[in-house]
């Protein structure tokens, strides 16, 4: 089981490190901003989920630019799944990512310009 921080979550690996090496600076190690973010000192990367509604629309440029994008970003990608929503006649995607915050951004906002996308963005 995972060494908790001092504010109840899984501490990260480099977190884990210091807990496990018995540092006194582990207690300082992982540290909550005012809006909630829990990240490591010096960790520079964010955990960030980016839903992705895919209307028919955009048509299928739209498709293969998204694809590039996720191809662009792919070294920041956690996962990712799709799944088609036809009730809806949608297509629904999910991407995981663990980014600089302005990388995550700059994906988030390329990808709201396209036409027939639909997007927003979760911080972890």
């Amino acid at each position: 089981m995972p060494k908790r921080s001092h504010i109840g979550i899984p501490a990260s690996p480099d977190a884990q490190s210091l807990l496990q090496n018995g540092s006194s600076s582990a207690t300082r190690a992982v540290t909550e901003s005012t809006s909630g973010e829990c990240r490591v000192e010096g960790d520079s990367s964010r955990l960030a989920i980016i839903a992705i509604v895919v209307s028919p629309a955009g048509g299928n440029s739209s498709i293969e630019k998204l694809n590039g994008l996720l191809h662009q970003y792919s070294n920041y990608i956690v996962g990712r799944m799709g799944l088609p929503y036809k009730p809806k006649n949608v297509n629904l995607v999910s991407v995981a990512l663990d980014a600089p915050g302005d990388k995550i951004n700059a994906l988030s906002g390329q990808i709201g310009r396209l036409p027939g996308l639909k997007v927003k963005t979760l911080y972890a």
